[in-house]
């Protein structure tokens, strides 16, 4: 494996390990949110509220991304070695 090709995997693997704790970050402040009975948040200009879970769900699909990042970087490290 080159230079380019680990600079790839480390770079890769950083963002997935960032992606992965903002989505862990994120959900685990709005299932504590609705542990303390919030249901919704307040939208700021008048707009309907934004439900809780809506949000535990987008910081579930971040870490996901997060997750499938680091997978690809493993999958090229591996790839490497060969």
């Amino acid at each position: 494996m080159n230079s380019t090709d680990e600079d790839s995997v480390r770079s890769r693997a950083t963002a997935g390990f960032r992606y992965f704790l903002v989505g862990a970050v994120i959900c685990a402040v709005a299932l504590l949110t609705i542990h303390n009975v919030v249901t919704s948040i307040p939208y700021w200009g008048g707009g309907s509220p934004v439900p809780v879970e809506m949000i535990a769900g987008i910081g579930g699909i971040v870490a996901f991304i997060g997750i499938v990042q680091l997978l690809i970087a493993w999958i090229l490290k591996i790839r490497g070695h060969q």
